[in-house]
């Protein structure tokens, strides 16, 4: 914050309340952003402000400008990582406008259709954060015997097993995967990058893979070679359609002992997840974990029952979270839509 005696010895200048900022430079994406300020501010010199006259609307500068991200940076004076916009840069923008009563309806309803935005990116936000919370809380932590939260009528203790007395963990198909298309499906590395199975980040064979690697509905794959920030993530198979389970993923098949769903689940929690980091071998570019160091690893579960109760809860609000991101982006892209159709 500038002092007032600061601001009378600078050659800055007070911004008006609603003026559309613009980033004439910055580091990775933020050269070529706007903004509208909601209260008078001065700037420094790596903030460009615009401040509209009567025959402007500040809404629908700013919508315009925001529609136009892509073509701001393109404008920028130098090469891409140290380029910059500039006054003459953007004094050459053509902005075509209809009259100023017409831009404030415009300007209003992107402004209203940003506020629904807004609203729904923050319950998709609560959702997430309502899951990490109950997985720290419904699953022991280190130390613990048992969860802080059960659900009622489960009171029986948690028994210790190691990863290995729970689940089969095999390696994959060797066979070459790295066609586009192809007849036989077959999972990639990347398959699993979002925690679920990606059919859009899949690899195809000619070959026909043996029948003990096509996957089948609860089993589990695990990324046990991958970046660090990648290594320890998981993804359950929900059979939408058939896959083979290729190299650089492990493949977890609960017995009979364990709910599938709830051991996914407890893999995702945040103790489980440093435990990967933690036991990683690292190269240079890549981490991985051996198999027979994965098996000793130490799990804490109840009785069936219990497990099932506790899988379903967060499939239950998985299916919440998904349902939300999908109304979110469908929100965006009405948004775009509305964008390319509203402004010339």
């Amino acid at each position: 914050m500038i002092s007032k005696e600061g601001l009378e010895n600078s050659s800055a200048q007070w911004v008006k309340k609603y003026s559309v900022l613009i980033a004439l430079a910055g580091q990775g994406k933020t050269r070529g952003t706007v903004a509208i300020n909601s209260i008078p501010l001065t700037t420094n010199q790596s903030i460009a402000a615009i401040v509209p006259d009567e025959t402007l609307h500040y809404e629908f500068i700013f919508q315009n400008l925001m529609k136009r991200y892509e073509e701001l940076r393109m404008l920028s004076s130098g090469d891409e990582t140290r380029g910059g916009l500039n006054k003459q840069l953007l004094s050459d923008i053509i902005i075509n406008c209809s009259n100023v009563e017409e831009q404030k309806v415009i300007g209003n309803f992107f402004h209203t259709l940003d506020n629904i935005i807004t609203l729904h990116k923050r319950k998709l936000d609560l959702l997430k954060e309502l899951k990490k919370g109950y997985l720290q809380l419904m699953f022991p932590q280190e130390g613990e015997c048992v969860p802080r939260i059960r659900f009622d009528g489960f009171t029986e203790s948690w028994n210790k097993y190691t990863l290995g007395e729970l689940v089969n963990i095999s390696s994959g198909f060797t066979g070459n995967a790295e066609l586009n298309e192809g007849i036989y499906k077959i999972t990639r590395i990347e398959t699993i990058s979002y925690g679920i199975v990606d059919e859009n980040k899949i690899g195809f064979s000619d070959k026909e893979p043996e029948k003990k690697y096509l996957l089948n509905t609860g089993d589990i794959l695990y990324s046990n070679i991958n970046s660090l920030s990648h290594i320890g993530k998981t993804a359950i198979y929900e059979a939408e359609f058939d896959l083979y389970h290729g190299i650089n993923l492990l493949r977890l098949v609960p017995n009979k002992n364990v709910d599938s769903m709830f051991i996914f689940y407890y893999l995702n929690t945040e103790n489980k997840r440093n435990w990967a980091i933690t036991h990683a071998n690292q190269a240079i570019s890549q981490a991985s974990i051996n198999q027979t160091e994965l098996s000793k690893q130490k799990f804490i579960i109840p009785n069936i029952e219990e497990q099932i109760i506790i899988g379903i809860f967060f499939h239950i609000l998985d299916k919440q979270i998904s349902i939300q991101q999908q109304k979110l982006d469908k929100l965006k892209q009405i948004k775009t839509a509305y964008l390319q159709k509203m402004f010339i």
